[in-house]
């Protein structure tokens, strides 16, 4: 190191401090965060009411194919592709475009109904049988997924091994916010089939699973902008060990 470098850090939040550092004295993206949330919200307000006032329009649904939901979620992915873009171009990283595949299979898979199609294929090619309460289908469509978290792996670990410890970071979080989308996705939609038939009245569970599976989704596309944007600056920065002064970090 010659004499004129400074030593330096990256200057990422701790886990208590990602609440205080995705919306304090950051007003774009608690607003941008309050349209989606309001979209989702009232989107699942409306499903709720359909299903009360036993509505016959099918697109009010929020499990619907083609329906209002499904159009906005498609719509949010595209933010996702975008957003991860951007943060390849802000960093200079191209292991922060290796989510790039993720979030466009997320989406074609959304409008193209890529895992339930191929899970019937499964289904005849292995002879898979319905079990613990859980159709073949099911079972079918699980090992889709398997295959497609798998596959899309192996570039995001490659992507996390040649990244700074900035997109590492970004990495991480993302991850945790894929795990939750995961649950409502997968795990719940599992439950919600083994007790479908206890939902005479009122489908809560499939509420949940699609609901929440909008709502993490938008925390996704929050979480991104926070990375992109900081009062004009890239989200994340480095701090000069000696001094303490600021800049955007490049990865």
């Amino acid at each position: 190191m010659s004499a004129h470098t400074k030593p330096s850090a990256v200057d990422v939040p701790g886990l208590r401090q990602i609440p205080a550092w995705l919306f304090r004295q950051q007003r774009a993206v608690w607003v941008i965060a309050a349209l989606l949330l309001v979209a989702d919200i009232g989107l699942i307000a409306v499903h709720c009411f359909a299903a009360v006032a036993d509505l016959e329009n099918p697109l009010l649904k929020i499990n619907v194919d083609r329906g209002y939901a499904e159009a906005l979620q498609a719509v949010k992915f595209l933010y996702l592709m975008v957003l991860v873009t951007l943060v390849a171009i802000t960093y200079r990283s191209w292991s922060a475009g290796m989510w790039f595949p993720v979030f466009a299979y997320l989406l074609i898979d959304d409008l193209m109904m890529i895992h339930e199609i191929y899970g019937g294929v499964l289904v005849r090619v292995l002879g898979l049988q319905p079990a613990f309460g859980l159709r073949a289908q099911d079972f079918g469509e699980v090992l889709v997924t398997v295959i497609a978290v798998v596959v899309l792996s192996l570039p995001l670990l490659l992507g996390y091994l040649g990244s700074t410890a900035a997109i590492r970071w970004v990495y991480r979080g993302l991850v945790l916010l894929m795990l939750a989308l995961g649950v409502f996705g997968v795990g719940v939609d599992l439950v919600h089939t083994m007790l479908a038939g206890m939902m005479k009245n009122f489908d809560w569970i499939g509420i949940l699973e699609d609901g929440g599976e909008m709502v993490v989704v938008t925390f996704i596309a929050v979480y991104l902008i926070r990375v992109v944007v900081a009062d004009g600056r890239a989200g994340l920065q480095t701090v000069d060990v000696s001094g303490g002064a600021r800049r955007g970090i490049t990865a």
